[in-house]
């Protein structure tokens, strides 16, 4: 079987993803990679998963193809999207002379079980938040090399994601790849195969009176104060300081929003796309879990506690307009740690 590969447009990739064929056991798959000028984070993470799970258990004999050029396919090997679809091809390094375009962060999983099995093991005893800010803070460094101005917004960008992840995808396990492209923009994807958006809002009675398929469950989601752990006698916990309130999607899509970035959150059969105008797009999908792209513009300077200290205040206003939301965002919700006085352990 040859299967010819998307563009890289997201809108394609989604309609692709719920296009795809059904694979035999045994096959000879050829993946052809003829239209592919340029890989994204998303394209890599989002297409490899799908490909993946159509491939599973099936026991096909891959052949990768059709490349324009041969740094497009050394950059499908050193990013890891090739060893995604192929566990028996190693994730090889990017040549010398294409280290100069970006700074890049190969696909990666994350598992809170093994991070909480690996601060056991060095006697810290930290909360999920915790060990989350602490991934958060390495991966932006690592994407936002040689730009520390865009380290703080980008760590809590990464915190504020991942942190919905086990809280509402019921999921243990994340996937994450990122880019910044040299003078441009840095892009960012994270994905899980949990239950999806729709099944963790659903599960609370009352978002279950006005949310009732998948679409709207995405058009709630990126609202302020929306989360599964709604309960109109909430009063906050004032032991923790990892509450969650539903202000994570809403502060991510604000974020690119005001910047002029790009936002895209797909779940199961449907997605929502950021329009230049500041409004969604709606489209349909068959992503098994949910996958979120954001990007941002880089070579500015920014004021990342104002901005994240507005658009938190700008939710809670909306907030205090919605039934079922919590009015006030958390304190991780509201801005960086160190200036709100969240102190968190040092990585070792």
């Amino acid at each position: 079987m040859k299967l010819e590969l998307p563009r890289t447009v997201s809108r394609e990739v989604l309609e692709y993803i719920a296009a795809l064929p059904e694979i035999e056991d045994g096959e000879d798959v050829e993946l052809d990679f003829g239209q592919v000028s340029v890989l994204t984070s998303f394209y890599m993470l989002a297409l490899g998963t799908a490909l993946r799970r159509a491939l599973a258990g099936k026991g096909c004999r891959l052949r990768f193809t059709g490349f324009q050029r041969e740094a497009v396919e050394n950059y499908a090997g050193y990013m890891g999207m090739k060893h995604l679809l192929d566990e028996t091809l190693p994730v090889e390094g990017l040549k010398e002379a294409e280290q100069d375009e970006g700074t890049h962060l190969p696909i990666t999983r994350l598992s809170m079980k093994a991070l909480f099995k690996a601060a056991f093991e060095q006697r810290r005893f930290l909360e999920a938040g915790d060990l989350i800010e602490e991934q958060a803070q390495h991966l932006a460094k690592v994407i936002t090399a040689h730009t520390p101005e865009l380290a703080p917004l980008m760590g809590f960008l990464i915190r504020e994601i991942l942190r919905n992840i086990p809280e509402h995808g019921d999921a243990d396990e994340m996937w994450i790849c990122a880019q910044r492209w040299k003078n441009s923009f840095a892009e960012l994807t994270i994905l899980d195969e949990g239950i999806g958006i729709f099944n963790s809002l659903a599960s609370n009675p009352k978002h279950r009176e006005y949310i009732t398929d998948n679409e709207q469950a995405l058009q709630w989601a990126v609202k302020p104060g929306i989360s599964q752990s709604f309960q109109p006698s909430y009063k906050p916990n004032k032991s923790s300081q990892w509450e969650n309130s539903g202000y994570g999607l809403y502060m991510v899509s604000s974020i690119c929003r005001e910047l002029g970035g790009k936002f895209l959150l797909a779940s199961y059969g449907n997605y929502i796309l950021l329009r230049k105008d500041g409004t969604f797009e709606r489209g349909t999908t068959d992503f098994h879990g949910t996958v979120l792209r954001i990007s941002i513009p880089t070579g500015r300077q920014l004021d990342t506690q104002d901005l994240l200290r507005r658009l938190s205040a700008a939710g809670e206003q909306e907030a205090s307009t919605i039934r079922n939301a919590f009015k006030q965002a958390s304190k991780p919700s509201r801005g960086l740690l160190t200036e709100l006085g969240i102190a968190t352990p040092p990585q070792e």
